[in-house]
């Protein structure tokens, strides 16, 4: 199956995923992820694609000359990730990472609904997760000395709430970095959903609790939610720039002050001006 997206083309296998790739070569599917890509990147610079998935932006990027440094846990995304980029023969400059970033080095459990591969597996047990398998995991500081990357110009994160685990633990590999430009998914709700397992245990109790009570527990998970917060905006703290995905510049005091990432939600944080 061939995919369009502006102006740039690649091929994928669609397997079970069809309506997908349908989607994002329709321009349904995160439009605004591939601007981003645009806006920050040139051929000759450096992506870490955090979370690639089957890879709709590790792809596009590589066809635009980008080299890509693509990281997912999912063996089956990883699978079909490595799949697409066979059908891409001309795509040398994608190199693939099947493990886990954390805040730490080990063996932890990766989590998934009712099937790895959906994008939505996470390090995170979840109130309406069923699913769970060991993974290798390193600190994105130990993965990039571990693999010489010295150079990157650009890191989208997307990891399904492992970002509130990752974030705290980064700013000085950042500092060193020179504040590459950061395009983040926050994903409040598992974040929520993962503090209701941990108090109850019961999955049952918990998807009720969070599908009819979400005001009342967020009101009771509120120090621990703050403080989570709080630690992912000191460790980006000295970026100059946050930006909506619609470009827009948002004044870094309101980003706490208008509780932003107390919802799912999607910036770009950077030292660079977002011209549109």
């Amino acid at each position: 199956m061939k995919i369009n997206i502006n102006n740039s083309s690649f091929y994928v296998d669609p397997k079970k995923l069809e309506f997908y790739w349908n989607d994002i070569s329709n321009g349904k599917w995160e439009p605004e992820s591939f601007v981003i890509i645009d806006t920050f990147l040139r051929p000759e610079n450096i992506m870490i694609d955090m979370g690639c998935w089957i890879g709709p932006l590790t792809l596009y990027a590589a066809s635009k000359g980008i080299s890509v440094h693509s990281i997912d846990p999912d063996h089956v995304a990883i699978k079909d990730l490595k799949e697409n980029i066979a059908l891409n023969s001309h795509l040398n400059n994608i190199s693939v990472y099947e493990l886990g970033i954390s805040d730490n080095e080990g063996i932890e459990a990766l989590y998934a609904r009712t099937n790895f591969g959906y994008s939505s597996s996470s390090l995170l047990n979840r109130t309406r997760d069923r699913l769970s398998v060991s993974i290798p995991t390193t600190t994105f500081n130990k993965f990039i000395e571990n693999n010489g990357i010295n150079k990157i110009d650009f890191i989208k994160i997307d990891i399904e709430g492992g970002e509130w685990k990752v974030l705290p633990s980064i700013s000085e590999t950042l500092r060193n970095l020179k504040f590459p430009t950061l395009y983040i998914s926050f994903h409040f709700d598992y974040l929520l959903q993962h503090f209701i397992y941990r108090a109850f245990k019961i999955k049952i109790l918990g998807i009720l609790l969070f599908k009819y009570f979400k005001p009342i527990i967020v009101l009771l998970f509120h120090k621990k939610i703050e403080r989570t917060i709080t630690g992912v905006l000191d460790a980006l703290n000295e970026y100059e720039n946050i930006y909506n995905l619609n470009g827009q510049l948002l004044k870094k005091a309101n980003v706490k002050k208008m509780k932003l990432l107390r919802k799912d939600t999607s910036l770009v944080f950077t030292n660079k001006i977002w011209k549109i």
